[in-house]
């Protein structure tokens, strides 16, 4: 087809040609920086073949006049790709999605303003049936959620054999409680004045997205306004997470009212008609793609036929549609709820590379290992702008037989294995879905995650949602800006509420875990983030937390088996006074020791509690250290707390009320990591 003055080719892969076949082939794809985006548009629909046993491609874009591969929606200034891109800002309620395109630019955004002037809007129709996920422009909402509801619909069940749904049984650490989320909200005057809304779409109509409270993680709902009670009724949706409460923040998306904003747009099914506020005065856009792709590549095998020694290197991969109203299940005992699908995903493979390629702006997750996956290599990508997780590894076990009472048998193999992932560049992530990762596992064993760039993320830097079979590396990651729109959290969380009996540790099944070493990491808890540098969340047990550089937050000691060693620890609000020793395993206690603990001068300082702790050999700066908490007669300094058993308290620790300077620190910091 012809896109202004210039050509635009599109090669269809297809399967017949390109299949790789079930077995022990070598297949390899690589081109510098070729760019796969959607298969199908409104204006054009291009050939696409798609057997579930092949990876499969959608539309491949070339200037014809360089011969110089280009992103699709860059071919030239008056044709304007309709795609789901985002900019995203720190701030909830100014979150914002930008595409530009020459001088036109996309943009959804929450806006204050609720007037849009007829002017800058732009009717045009389309001239076939295909359809978009229509989206618009936000309105902040300023009424609370209110309302519980048990999940009853099909569309809000979360099925796991850990159900954290009805109710969640957890080792240690977190209560239980039966999954609620909101029902809907009473809106506050002036708080959405465009409704009722006109305009809905018949089959996308206005989506609310909504925090949980404490900003654990982000729901979406389809949305019904219903004047004479001035209520917003929430319908499908409310299954993006799977650790119930009420609800918090919100705005809502989807409307005709709500366009308001140059960039904004709206396509209504009713009529075909697609409407758009220009950002400028020329108005001759003639073609316009719209693109609803959410795969775009896909690569299927199984344990017993597996796909081998498949590469993708220098590949981009962009403009993938959005996923957070497909279905999601439990991937484990953790938090969260998934979707499982992502804009890249294989299952079914062995020795997997992908290598030196780029994931932008996919509006849900990027790249995915679900099921058999076995020495996979994630190596010196980039992932920008994801509407979920950047990297998910999520295995599989039996959760559907003997009504669901199978789900802890992980030997049958059904999971990603000795995966590494390096050196890769993860930013912006989560634009959509808050509950997400650089990196996310569940039901995956003995990961490395070396040398890895995490920042600017909605919530965790690298997530263990379980410990099924342990024995992940996690070495020389730098991880900073976490949890910027989110809370209780650190750069690394995890959670292990559910154990998994796996042939990880000696070949045999068992439930034994493996420890987790996490070393020579430098994370900075900042933002919601400071929950915890490493936050060992409900159930975690067996992590080798040593050698870290960490600036603020603090360690957590929840259960038991967690060893914190040789790191140093700059401006910390407090240490171990909350957690109990030493923990819930005895055999393998909570343990501090060789650490260098600087405490923030506004914090509590609080070191430890008086419990029988391993602490021993750590330096503790600060002027408001103390001694305090569980098993405490009264609040001691460092050496009162020595002075009444110099045999078993804090053997060889010192402490100095003197903070050190921010040069000393770094220095310390340099040392440790280099």
């Amino acid at each position: 087809f012809r896109t202004g003055a210039q050509h635009t080719y599109v090669l269809c892969l297809e399967c017949a040609d390109t299949r790789l076949q079930a077995g022990p082939v070598t297949q390899s794809l690589s081109h510098s920086r070729i760019y796969f985006t959607k298969a199908h548009t409104l204006i054009h629909t291009y050939v696409f073949a798609y057997r579930s046993t092949e990876f499969c491609f959608a539309r491949l874009a070339v200037n014809h006049a360089s011969r110089t591969p280009h992103v699709a929606h860059h071919v030239s200034h008056a044709h304007l790709a309709l795609h789901f891109s985002h900019l995203h800002h720190s701030a909830w309620g100014a979150v914002g999605v930008a595409g530009c395109l020459g001088t036109w630019c996309l943009r959804w955004g929450c806006r204050w303003r609720r007037c849009w002037s007829a002017s800058k809007v732009t009717a045009l129709a389309l001239q076939t049936a295909g359809t978009v996920r229509a989206s618009t422009g936000k309105k902040m909402g300023t009424g609370g959620t209110g309302g519980k509801t048990a999940i009853k619909q099909a569309h809000h069940a979360c099925t796991s054999v850990v159900n954290p749904c009805t109710p969640c049984l957890q080792p240690s650490g977190g209560g239980g409680f039966q999954y609620y989320t909101p029902s809907g909200m009473k809106l506050n005057p002036g708080s959405l004045p465009d409704v009722p809304f006109a305009h809905n779409s018949v089959k996308n109509p206005p989506v609310a997205h909504v925090w949980r409270r404490s900003h654990w993680s982000s729901w979406m709902f389809e949305v019904d306004y219903q004047p004479e009670r001035a209520t917003v009724q929430f319908l499908k949706g409310g299954f993006q997470g799977c650790r119930g409460g009420p609800g918090s923040d919100w705005y809502v998306e989807n409307a005709l009212e709500l366009l308001d904003t140059a960039g904004e747009w709206f396509f209504d099914d009713h009529t075909n008609n697609l409407y758009f506020a220009i950002n400028g005065t020329d108005t001759s856009v003639t073609n316009l793609d719209g693109v609803h792709l959410q795969t775009l590549l896909m690569a299927n095998g199984t344990q017993k036929t597996p796909i081998v020694n498949l590469s993708i290197t220098n590949i981009g991969f962009r403009d993938a549609a959005p996923t957070y109203m497909e279905p999601h299940g439990v991937p484990s005992g953790g938090d969260w709820g998934l979707e499982r699908r992502s804009a890249v995903f294989f299952e079914g493979t062995e020795d997997l590379i992908v290598r030196n390629s780029e994931f932008v702006r996919l509006d849900g997750n990027g790249l995915m290992l679900s099921g058999y996956n076995r020495r996979a290599a994630l190596a010196d990508n980039e992932f920008a702008w994801t509407g979920g997780s950047a990297m998910v590894a999520w295995g599989r076990t039996d959760e559907l037989s003997k009504n669901g009472t199978l789900g802890w048998d992980g030997t049958g193999g059904d999971f990603p294995w000795h995966t590494s992932v390096v050196q890769n560049l993860v930013h912006e992530t989560g634009v959509w879905e808050k509950q997400s990762s650089c990196w996310f596992q569940a039901k995956t064993a003995q990961t490395t995650l070396l040398g890895n760039l995490c920042f600017n993320l909605a919530r965790a830097g690298f997530n263990f949602n379980d410990g099924f079979g342990g024995g992940d590396q996690v070495h020389n990651n730098l991880i900073f800006n976490s949890c910027r729109e989110s809370a209780d959290h650190g750069p690394i969380n995890s959670w292990d509420r559910q154990p998994y009996v796996t042939l990880v540790a000696d070949g045999t099944p068992s439930a034994a875990m493996l420890p987790r070493n996490i070393s020579r990491n430098f994370l900075g808890a900042n933002y919601g983030g400071s929950n915890g540098a490493v936050d060992n969340d409900d159930g975690s047990l067996h992590y080798n937390n040593n050698h870290n550089f960490q600036v603020y937050g603090h360690q957590k000691f929840k259960v038991g088996g967690i060893r914190s060693f040789g790191n140093v620890m700059a401006y910390v609000s407090d240490f171990g006074s909350h957690w109990s020793a030493p923990g819930a395993l005895p055999s393998v206690p909570n343990a501090m020791f060789n650490n260098t603990v600087v405490f923030s001068p506004s914090g509590s300082g609080d070191y430890h509690n008086c419990l029988p702790w391993h602490a021993n050999h750590n330096r503790v700066f600060g002027a408001n250290v103390k001694v305090e908490g569980s098993a405490c007669k009264k609040t001691m300094t460092v050496p009162e707390w020595q002075a009444l058993d110099p045999s078993s308290h804090d053997v060889g620790s010192t402490w100095d009320p003197k903070i050190p300077s921010d040069e000393q620190i770094v220095a310390w910091g340099r040392e440790l990591l280099y």
